[in-house]
């Protein structure tokens, strides 16, 4: 059963989506008019039954807020780092599509 939550992160509040139990697997979606509901519900559903997932809206992505730019990679790493430390997630599978993927090479290169 996929759940929903929020989490204040950079000072914003960023909404997430999380299901499943085991290994943790973060998903993290592309851009435009991307976010957790549209880009991942295949995913979730496969990965659920073997891992903990979780997928966060990007900031002004979703349910996610909206704040003043810039939204570049770097600003949308330092909110996921935030909010995998405010979930207490630790060690995390990062997966990313299109500027996702961006922003979890920053993530793990920081």
């Amino acid at each position: 059963m996929v759940t929903d939550g929020a989490v204040t992160a950079e000072g914003h509040r960023i909404h997430y989506r999380e299901a499943g139990d085991g290994a943790l697997v973060v998903l993290l979606h592309g851009g435009i008019i991307d976010a957790a509901r549209v880009s991942w519900p295949p995913v979730i559903e496969r990965l659920a039954p073997d891992h903990r997932v979780v997928a966060p809206d990007l900031l002004g992505y979703g349910e996610s807020d909206l704040a003043p730019g810039p939204y570049s990679i770097p600003r949308h790493a330092a909110v996921v780092a935030d909010v995998l430390d405010e979930l207490d997630l630790g060690p995390v599978t990062l997966v990313g599509l299109s500027v996702g993927g961006g922003v979890a090479m920053q993530v793990a290169l920081d």
